[in-house]
């Protein structure tokens, strides 16, 4: 199919492309209303995925132009509101609703029910919800290439920051728990045994200093069958004391907040392929 994303968030079009294109569809993207009403006149869209609020032009604006001119195009709002399917679906047209972030699971499932005269390829594809390759500017990195299904731990008290590493996680093939807290993490960790930790600092209930140094505890107490495990610290800011546990080893890295996706990733690729 054709489909066109109008989304002024860089993480979200990246992902939902990302994605798209795994399913072998073709993907415009907009950056604003404008623009993306300019490309629906002048091109044939099957699916327009749009943020409720853009730039310039909103998608509720878009819905009714595409609905008013009869323009076949379904149409797909994303909004980060929680609660108003209702409201965006039928006042002013919508075909389908979204929540922001969006679930992989929930875009394979329209692509599912607006699917027409797929061929034999396409349709496998798209069937195979759960068989999403990795895509990366490490590539041909044969490092980056042993890291693909390992497990990955992302424990961050940020809903929205978490959900999308681990939807950019899981489309670049690795598997994914998440946890809240360090308290969670400690739990989880026995059962998920992560090749890696992303692990944020200011956390209620044991922040990220305090949970890196009861692992090592766990790790070095009597007959402990606890792994060492990298962590790969998110922070606002790199300050001594995170300095002072990457001279110790405690960790392997850290990113700042706010980073690029792509940051993550390579990051996270370098870790993984010392390790393995």
């Amino acid at each position: 199919m054709k489909i066109l994303i109008a989304d002024d968030t860089p993480e979200i079009v990246s992902l939902m492309r990302l994605f798209l294109q795994k399913k072998l569809h073709n993907v415009d993207v907009a950056e604003n209303g404008k623009q993306a009403l300019a490309m629906i006149i002048s091109n044939n869209y099957d699916l327009a995925f749009m943020d409720h609020n853009m730039p310039e032009m909103t998608g509720l604006e878009l819905v009714k132009y595409i609905r008013t001119n009869n323009i076949p195009t379904k149409t797909i709002i994303l909004t980060g509101y929680s609660g108003m399917k209702d409201f965006f679906a039928k006042s002013v047209g919508a075909d389908e609703y979204l929540s922001k972030p969006c679930e992989l699971e929930d875009i394979a499932a329209i692509l599912d029910k607006y699917e027409t005269n797929q061929t034999p390829k396409i349709q496998e594809a798209i069937e195979s919800k759960d068989e999403i390759k990795p895509q990366s500017a490490h590539d041909d990195n044969p490092q980056a290439n042993q890291s693909l299904g390992k497990r990955i731990m992302v424990v961050d008290d940020e809903p929205h920051i978490v959900k999308l590493i681990e939807l950019r996680l899981k489309a670049n093939g690795y598997q994914v728990q998440t946890a809240v807290n360090g308290k969670e993490c400690l739990e989880k960790i026995p059962d998920f045994k992560p090749d890696l930790i992303l692990l944020d600092v200011m956390m209620p209930v044991l922040d990220g200093y305090s949970t890196i140094i009861a692992m090592r505890e766990m790790r070095l107490a009597e007959d402990s069958a606890f792994p060492e495990i990298p962590v790969l610290v998110l922070s606002a800011r790199a300050d001594n004391v995170i300095k002072e546990f990457m001279e110790k080893e405690e960790i392997k890295g850290y990113i700042s907040k706010p980073f690029k996706s792509e940051e993550l990733m390579k990051k996270i690729e370098e870790i993984l392929g010392k390790k393995g």
